[in-house]
């Protein structure tokens, strides 16, 4: 089909792409290349490239200018340049990901587990609550903390591997058949009450992540074992961990008087490394090549040197590693890679 606007979006990608790979300095390039393709009316088939190619939204730029500006960055690390190529292996090694200047880790080394009622983690009963709603009154779910024994010890399996249990249970409770375990929404409501305090918390949204049954011939759940949650360490959640019992109330907690008691479980992601930003520095008595930057890199003139701020560090450091035998490109992916174990170590 001569219209055919798919060889358009393939047209506009190919041009980029050639840009692109030439490196970060052909800024000026890819913004020439977008006024051409707006004045040739080809908007709206850009739009889709970026979209198609590059992940990007472009609805959520309010101009042309600000699209030049702040796509260039993206395309440039989804664009297998020698540079980005070897940028990636080097987060892929690492197990890390950027996010604008911060450098976060996807190891599970930093997942943080909390369970609420601290170490001892007591259970939770649930109550039924009536909240007044536009229409009419509905019934919520409350949760009201039992200062007693626990049921389950939640902790988190720091092994690595597909061996892993990520975050488990330990039973204490021998009569505990079925534990469920849901990722939670939690939400706030009034509801009618003569006593100052008239908020409750309650689930907004529950979804069912897994269930733990006995087995077989069982009819309890086995202390001996330690139990897999299958709850994600990759993100953070809220997520509510339901424990079925039967027996004789007492005998484990006199307290545990109720079939079904429940405990709040939190995850969160707090892997932060630091953060990376580069600033370009010129040879003394070299303000003329600013405005032929291509030629001051190509000179060995202009270098990108980076600034490393880690986490809990009081002030940054800067990472000016010159290899006089490597091109500034390679140069660069050393200090990155100088700037990556310092965030590690």
């Amino acid at each position: 089909m001569a219209n055919d606007p798919r060889k358009k979006v393939t047209k506009i990608f190919g041009q980029i792409n050639r840009i692109a790979q030439k490196g970060k300095d052909y800024t000026l390039d890819y913004h020439k290349l977008i006024d051409e393709i707006v004045t040739k009316g080809d908007y709206a088939h850009l739009e889709i490239c970026l979209s198609d190619k590059y992940n990007l939204d472009p609805t959520k730029y309010r101009s042309v200018d600000e699209l030049k500006t702040k796509t260039w960055k993206q395309i440039l690390f989804e664009t297998d340049a020698s540079f980005i190529t070897g940028l990636k292996k080097i987060y892929k090694t690492n197990s890390i990901y950027q996010q604008g200047y911060e450098i976060r880790s996807d190891k599970n080394d930093y997942t943080l587990l909390t369970v609420a009622g601290g170490l001892e983690h007591y259970p939770f009963k649930e109550e039924k609550k009536i909240v007044a709603e536009k229409w009419n009154n509905v019934e919520k779910s409350s949760y009201t903390q039992i200062a007693t024994h626990s049921q389950i010890s939640i902790s988190k399996d720091n092994s690595t591997g597909t061996q892993s249990n990520g975050i488990q249970i330990n039973i204490l409770d021998t009569m505990i058949y079925q534990i469920d375990i849901a990722k939670v929404l939690w939400a706030t409501y009034s509801i009618a009450s003569t006593q100052s305090n008239n908020i409750i918390y309650s689930p907004y949204e529950l979804n069912r992540v897994s269930t733990i049954q006995a087995v077989g011939t069982q009819s309890y759940l086995d202390p001996n074992i330690i139990y897999k949650t299958n709850i994600p360490t990759t993100h953070g959640g809220d997520y509510l961990v339901t424990v079925l019992r039967r027996g004789t109330p007492g005998w484990f907690s006199p307290d545990l008087t109720l079939e079904k008691y429940s405990y709040k479980v939190y995850i969160r992601k707090d892997n932060l490394l630091g953060t990376i930003k580069e600033f370009d520095y010129y040879e003394p008595n070299s303000n003329y090549l600013h405005l032929n930057q291509r030629f001051a890199l190509a000179t060995g003139l202009k270098k990108t040197f980076i600034e490393v701020m880690k986490t809990g560090a009081s002030e940054p450091i800067t990472i000016i590693y010159d290899n006089m035998g490597m091109s500034e490109d390679k140069n660069l992916l050393e200090r990155y890679r100088i700037a990556i174990n310092y965030l590690n170590s």
